[in-house]
């Protein structure tokens, strides 16, 4: 049985104020595993709403688990959104900073104006990179073998221009021999 109730028809069940740093205007404790220290419920709400003007609006902090965990059955588990700022922020000092897993879609998703993701600094990725719809590690793969096809048809020609090279050299020097033989013949006749 709830040892504090509050209910109202028409405005706060139950209101809870403090001016001294770093107390709570409500606080609660639950020292029982898989207990709520405070809960909120709403049928059309906010379970729990937090607002502050200089501060973090709701601030979640955990030992083994999640921070702050979301959980919804058709919309975002966690949503967030801002005028200047990042709209959700993840900062790691150990592990991954961001996360994105699905079953069956996409695991993060992004667009923009400008980028729909940006990267400052090494991007691995294990598995296809689509661009575009197209398989960008396929084309490359279709590119070397065309690529590896243009080397060896360069090489075939390169051959055949240096056998023709050859062949007509010796054609060359063939008439250069012939011209030489006639010129000498020529210059017997006009000594006789």
């Amino acid at each position: 049985m709830a040892q504090i109730r509050g209910d109202s028809p028409n405005d706060d069940g139950v209101v809870g104020t403090s001016a001294s740093p770093g107390k709570s205007g409500v606080f609660g404790f639950n020292s029982r595993s898989g207990g709520n220290g405070i809960a909120g419920i709403s049928e059309q709400g906010n379970g729990v709403f937090g607002k502050t003007k200089t501060f973090n609006g709701v601030f979640g902090t955990s030992e083994t688990g999640s921070g702050v965990h979301g959980n919804s059955q058709s919309q975002n588990g966690v949503f967030g959104k801002s005028i200047t700022g990042s709209g959700i922020h993840g900062h790691s000092q150990a592990q991954i900073g961001v996360f994105g897993l699905s079953e069956s879609d996409t695991g993060v998703f992004g667009r923009g104006p400008k980028f729909a993701g940006f990267f400052d600094g090494n991007v691995g990725i294990n598995g296809r990179l689509t661009v575009g719809g197209q398989d960008v590690i396929a084309n490359q793969q279709l590119l070397q073998h065309e690529l590896s096809n243009l080397r060896q048809q360069v090489a075939t020609l390169q051959q055949q221009l240096s056998s023709l090279q050859q062949t007509h050299a010796q054609d060359v020097q063939g008439i250069a021999v012939s011209l030489a033989t006639l010129a000498a013949r020529v210059t017997a006749l006009e000594s006789a």
